[in-house]
């Protein structure tokens, strides 16, 4: 018989993973559309030190995955696989002389809307759509306003099919 946290995850976490990489919008916008560290030219630096945050199940199952698919599609070679610290996942990749490291940080969807507030994050990871008290928390942190712009702002990378 199936307990009842088993049954909630098989039947919350795909769909849960109504993934929602709130700020992507913001990190394209910041890498343009050459890709990271497009035109920048500088030898053995790091172009890119981007940090996501949020949702512990999808920053440790999804994200390291997805960020190093990112990685290769911009022209960059893992280094190693993903480094997992405290809480941290880093993937690191090279691309020539230059390198990009792209912090995962595992915690809640709260946490990391908190840290997209602050600047600390790029992205944040959440398994539920944003509501109006994030909303409300971002325009006050002057991060933009995820209302008009939600459709930007907002990304569903799976449904719960159950």
């Amino acid at each position: 018989m199936d307990k009842p946290a088993e049954k909630l995850g098989r039947r919350w976490f795909p769909g849960l993973v109504g993934v929602l990489l709130i700020g992507a919008a913001s990190w394209w916008a910041a890498i343009g559309p050459g890709g990271l560290g497009a035109g920048r030219g500088q030898s053995g630096v790091e172009e890119c030190a981007i940090r996501i945050s949020g949702s512990a199940v999808l920053a440790s199952t999804v994200m390291p995955d997805l960020v190093s698919a990112f990685l290769e599609h911009s022209g960059y070679e893992r280094v190693d696989p993903p480094r997992r610290t405290d809480g941290v996942i880093a993937v690191a990749a090279h691309r020539g002389a230059v390198s990009c490291t792209i912090e995962i940080v595992a915690s809640t969807a709260v946490d990391g809307l908190r840290d997209l507030a602050s600047g600390a994050a790029r992205v944040a990871l959440a398994g539920r759509p944003i509501n109006d008290r994030d909303i409300a928390r971002l325009a006050q942190a002057g991060a933009g306003d995820f209302d008009a712009d939600r459709v930007l702002a907002e990304h569903v990378l799976a449904i719960d099919a159950g």
